[in-house]
């Protein structure tokens, strides 16, 4: 099954990521280590993004399993930016700390965030986000091929649609 294969692909990395992680944090300067991987975890949440962006339908189950799935590498990868000799000391919790390190290193850092969280929300909750600008991270092209991919036609999803073009004009 494709979703098991993703599951261990994603084992896989993270353990590669770990392992360099921890062989360049005693070499590199805290600038050049945080650059070096952001670039590489750039590349893997790419790999990740392009499929489901232009995916023409997405099941109920396969949205819920990616966005658990995004969520978990999104976890993953932000401790790779909080733990050891490069910890940040925010008073914020670690957490934030990491988020906040990956964010300025990981040039599609939020776009990965933005599609894994519209992956696991219901018609209601895009319908209640799209004023507050809440997916300025991805276009309006984007976001309308994903709702069209995720939910059923129904006179809601057409809602959405509508109100998405109408916060685009």
């Amino acid at each position: 099954m494709a979703w098991s294969e993703a599951e261990t692909a994603v084992r896989a990395v993270q353990l590669h990521f770990n392992l360099i992680s921890r062989a360049w944090k005693g070499t590199l300067s805290s600038d050049i280590y945080y650059r070096a991987l952001g670039a590489m975890i750039d590349v893997f949440l790419y790999t990740f993004l392009d499929p489901v962006l232009k995916a023409d339908d997405i099941s109920e189950s396969a949205s819920q399993f990616v966005g658990s799935l995004y969520r978990s590498i999104q976890l993953q990868c932000g401790e790779l930016f909080s733990s050891g000799t490069y910890k940040q000391s925010f008073t914020k919790s670690k957490y934030v700390s990491s988020t906040a390190i990956a964010r300025k290193y990981c040039s599609v850092w939020d776009r990965f965030v933005t599609v894994g969280e519209i992956l696991q929300m219901s018609l209601s909750d895009i319908e209640e986000g799209l004023p507050l600008g809440k997916f300025f991270t991805i276009t309006g092209a984007e976001l309308s091929h994903l709702i069209i991919a995720t939910f059923d036609d129904s006179e809601k999803r057409r809602n959405v649609l509508q109100a998405l073009s109408d916060v685009q004009d």
